[in-house]
């Protein structure tokens, strides 16, 4: 099933961001980039565990199996409260989880089904994690698409540093909607904005411009990426940097007269 899958797009995209770095502060504003991406990135995992335990098939997605952590349902279908509990899961990537991800389901599968995260002194690898995302599904349509709004989120580092964020992104389905055994033909076009603080107190907001997530290539081919900073030019990240639309990890970043090519 399609919406078992969904999710692989957002990790697919979110995680290109973290080799991004760069100190020099006229050079374009990666230290948002890379904490937006971040943020990002702490919604598409918890994403990831919670649709798999609402479809009680943790394998489909490819995560850790229910020997690393314990999943319990209160209620019936379709509206039923989940609770994913971690005591220092290491994963196979080596990833710490400790705490608990609580799931609210409410409505059938389909259009209008919502799911609704929340934690309880939860953290990846040592990072606490707070706020509350909201999935809301439209899954009967000819393109199928779902809307993530991640609100009031924090991050919360061991040198208590903070990321603080809000987001709101559309994913839309473009193509293998007629092949739901087929994962590598799925396509998906990722819009919307983000908005919130970085780890060294800027204000930034972001805004995604149909960013294609194609599970036949690693990178993104196409779609934008726009980070402003306050009282600063807006970043841009291009992901077609050359017109082509094909598979390469060749990134067009500008930020006014300054133009950096990234290999990420």
């Amino acid at each position: 099933m399609k919406t078992k899958i969904l999710s692989l797009a957002i990790i697919f995209f979110v995680a290109i961001f973290f080799n991004i770095s760069c100190e020099n502060p006229e050079q374009p504003d990666t230290q948002s980039a890379e904490d937006d991406a971040r943020g990002a990135l702490v919604v598409s995992d918890a994403f990831a565990y919670s649709n798999s335990a609402a479809s009680a098939d943790p394998g489909k997605l490819g995560i850790d199996s229910t020997e690393c952590f314990t999943i319990s349902f209160e209620g019936f279908y379709p509206d039923r409260t989940i609770t994913i509990t971690f005591d220092s899961c290491v994963s196979d990537a080596g990833v710490v989880r400790d705490g608990q991800i609580i799931v609210n389901l409410n409505g059938e599968w389909g259009n209008g089904r919502e799911m609704t995260i929340t934690f309880n002194s939860y953290s990846v690898d040592g990072v606490s994690v707070a706020g509350a995302i909201t999935t809301t599904y439209n899954l009967i349509a000819e393109n199928p698409s779902f809307n993530i709004k991640a609100e009031n989120m924090t991050l919360t580092f061991p040198d208590e540093r903070t990321i603080a964020w809000t987001s709101d992104k559309t994913f839309l389905m473009t193509e293998g909607m007629n092949t739901p055994l087929i994962r590598l033909d799925d396509v998906f076009l990722i819009s919307g904005t983000s908005n919130g603080v970085n780890r060294i107190g800027d204000s930034y907001s972001t805004e995604y411009i149909d960013v294609e997530a194609d599970k036949s290539c690693e990178w993104p081919k196409t779609g934008i990426v726009n980070i402003t900073k306050t009282d600063e030019e807006t970043t841009t990240f291009d992901f077609d940097q050359d017109g082509s639309a094909e598979c390469d990890n060749i990134v067009k970043v500008t930020k006014g007269d300054i133009t950096i090519y990234i290999n990420l």
